[in-house]
């Protein structure tokens, strides 16, 4: 992606405000770049819970080769580049979006992306990254509210189960949780809710 891109002024946490649409070529010049540089066999953009070996994180070298990047195309005020920079430095949702997408487009059904028209970089990736997703291990690094979730359901398929299997008898909700999260990809807040059934007396 060619050009480059003044940005005027920005929001308080460093998202482009003007000019319009700055902040929608900003996100895609990341996304390319993320594409085409970052390794597709790490595993995490950041230490999180799920993992603290080094070897599964994006580098802070890397992330430093993007933000060298992003300079390339675009420039703000001296005294706003740092906020800037943590900005861009959010760019997890890019690299999981574009590893999610492959492992749904490509993976799951058994392919391998033409390497010769797109993701020529990824090639030397593209095993490991394999392999990490036909594991469980892939199942261990989702983040923690997609495991919560999960963990719900079946707390709910549990008890409806029981409550169907013990036909006669009464029942009632002796308690409730409920726990608000946001879509990393949709940015949609939503909610999930547990409850636990005891016999009615």
């Amino acid at each position: 992606m060619e050009g480059h891109t003044t940005i005027t002024s920005l929001y308080p946490d460093g998202e482009p405000k003007s000019p319009k649409g700055a902040k929608t070529t900003v996100v895609n010049q990341c996304g390319y770049y993320v594409r085409e540089n970052i390794p597709i066999s790490f595993k995490l953009w950041k230490k999180s819970k799920a993992t603290d070996t080094d070897d599964d994180i994006v580098p802070d070298t890397e992330k430093e080769m993007l933000w060298a990047d992003v300079k390339r195309h675009f420039s703000v005020p001296e005294e706003h580049e740092q906020l800037f920079k943590d900005w861009v430095m959010k760019m997890a949702i890019a690299f999981q979006t574009f590893k999610k997408n492959l492992n749904k487009d490509y993976v799951k059904k058994g392919l391998t992306p033409d390497f010769e028209k797109d993701f020529k970089n990824q090639r030397l990736y593209w095993d490991a990254f394999v392999q990490y997703k036909s594991s469980e291990d892939s199942e261990q690094h989702k983040p923690k509210r997609m495991r919560a979730r999960k963990n719900t359901s079946i707390i709910l398929a549990r008890e409806v189960t029981r409550r169907l299997l013990r036909s006669g008898r009464k029942w009632k909700r002796t308690s409730l949780q409920e726990e608000s999260y946001r879509q990393p990809s949709t940015g949609r807040c939503e909610q999930s809710i547990t409850f636990m059934l005891t016999e009615a007396h």
